[in-house]
């Protein structure tokens, strides 16, 4: 059947004025979205489904229909924190999301739940683990800054920043009272798929990213008890860990590895914790933004090492584009 000239071009207007509704309606639902970057973690749970993490008297979770990106980030509202028994049928549900957010809330590996009477969990969870970040999704001050690690020695957490934007956050077991991580600025130096320390040949850390080469002070994964416990060290979460050695740069030597020629990505440690008070993830429960780190806050830190930051990352630059790294 042949079809004339003016039905053709009939069909071909609304075919096209149909896609244009559609380009609208997705650019209008895509600008109501808060964009976080993608958060790549193992068994994210986006199917959709409901659960109760297996306990009673709790609200239902909502979780993100299974079409959502994990990285289209839409921040909960009005999300509050209890405290839960720690039962076999709350490890038991545990999966995706919900396992990741309650094992960084309680900053203790999957290994070491057991160890705790009871949990912190969230009234609400999403399939995006970044809603739940304690750091600001933006700062400022680091809109130059090609990548950036910081480390907050009080909540005991770590976040991640690509120009300025939060790509990653998670739990962390900075040093116990006796010996306590060093704060200040710093830069990755070189990693290790595996390495064995030198204090104690048992102990074995995956994923191994230098920061203090002398005095032999690295981020790795190692478990996490759910306090401050290491001799010095960062101690993240295996997904963590992993994800920082593949994303963090590595430092460049001279020939004969006498020195520095090229910095590593910055890696800014602060503040202290009180080892005599409550951790501070417990207040959760009376506040759920008592651990929020003020974008000010963090902002104004950043500052007093803003202008060494940007000339070691100009000097990287151009160390890589005469090496041909880049």
């Amino acid at each position: 059947m042949k079809i004339n000239h003016k039905v053709k071009n009939t069909i071909k207007v609304l075919f096209v004025a149909m896609l244009a509704v559609v380009a609208v309606s997705y650019r209008t639902n895509h600008n109501q979205q808060v964009v976080s970057p993608m958060y790549a973690t193992s068994g994210s749970d986006t199917s959709g489904s409901t659960d109760t993490l297996g306990m009673e008297g709790v609200d239902t979770l909502a979780e993100s229909p299974a079409d959502e990106p994990a990285w289209m980030m839409a921040e909960p509202v009005d999300v509050q924190y209890v405290w839960m028994k720690t039962t076999d049928s709350l490890r038991k549900n545990l999966s995706g999301t919900k396992k990741d957010l309650v094992l960084a809330l309680n900053r203790v590996s999957e290994n070491r739940i057991r160890r705790l009477d009871s949990l912190i969990v969230p009234d609400t969870v999403t399939a995006d683990f970044m809603a739940y970040s304690p750091f600001p999704f933006q700062l400022d001050s680091a809109s130059e800054i090609e990548k950036l690690i910081v480390f907050d020695y009080r909540i005991q957490a770590f976040s991640a920043y690509e120009k300025g934007k939060l790509v990653r956050w998670g739990p962390v077991s900075m040093g116990s009272k006796g010996r306590l991580t060093p704060t200040g600025m710093y830069h990755t130096n070189y990693h290790k798929k595996r390495k064995i320390s030198t204090v104690d040949d048992s102990w074995i850390m995956d994923w191994y990213f230098n920061i203090m080469n002398f005095e032999g002070i690295g981020m790795h994964e190692y478990s996490l008890p759910g306090y401050p416990a290491s001799h010095g060290c960062l101690r993240l979460l295996e997904n963590d860990a992993y994800w920082i050695y593949n994303w963090a740069d590595q430092w460049r030597l001279t020939p004969d590895g006498g020195s520095v020629t090229a910095y590593g990505t910055p890696v800014l440690i602060y503040g202290a914790y009180d080892f005599e008070g409550p951790r501070p993830w417990h207040e959760l429960v009376n506040d759920p933004h008592a651990n929020d780190i003020p974008a000010d806050s963090l902002n104004l830190r950043l500052s007093e090492h803003l202008d060494k930051i940007l000339k070691r990352q100009t000097k990287r630059d151009s160390v890589l584009v005469a090496r041909g790294d880049i």
